[in-house]
């Protein structure tokens, strides 16, 4: 869901991942803090801030490296990816996704095996490569069925769209 950035649904949101990363800094929980400053990258991103989710994705991901947490580094790369392709640079989404995707292997973390194989097909199509963007959306989608997650669906459509546009 788009929550406008002068929605209160947005404040609301924001207000209580304030409060959040507050306190998991107060008592020093660097992996509480690593996955609220993404819930934030992500908040920000879908509200179209998209240099305070830069900035939250990037600390995410920082903090989660310095963790040796590989499945979640890969989630704050994912945010990264969507991140960029949202402000039109897809060939660093291709490249933050890419990465995503060797660390989610690495950790065997399907759920973001699966959001990269997304975004590197969403990237792919900005990019006007419709073929790769078809594969890494099959790839996506026989995840997301696995995973039995509503995003398998997305990625049928997605497919169907591809489909249309030869």
């Amino acid at each position: 869901m788009l929550l406008g950035a002068d929605n209160n649904q947005y404040r609301d949101a924001r207000e209580h991942l304030d409060r959040a990363l507050a306190l998991h800094r107060e008592v020093g929980n660097q992996r509480g803090e690593a996955l609220v400053l993404n819930y934030l990258g992500s908040l920000c991103r879908r509200n179209d801030l998209l240099d305070e989710a830069r900035d939250n994705h990037s600390r995410a991901r920082d903090l989660y490296r310095m963790l040796g947490s590989r499945g979640d580094e890969a989630s704050a790369l994912n945010g990264l990816g969507e991140t960029a392709c949202t402000a039109g640079d897809p060939g660093s989404a291709v490249e933050k996704h890419s990465t995503a995707l060797t660390l989610a292997d690495e950790a065997l973390n399907l759920p973001e095996r699966a959001r990269a194989n997304d975004g590197l097909a969403r990237a792919y199509r900005d990019l006007g490569d419709v073929g790769r963007a078809r594969e890494y959306a099959g790839i996506a989608m026989s995840l997301y069925a696995d995973l039995g997650v509503p995003e398998a669906d997305d990625m049928r459509a997605f497919l169907d769209m591809l489909a249309d546009s030869d």
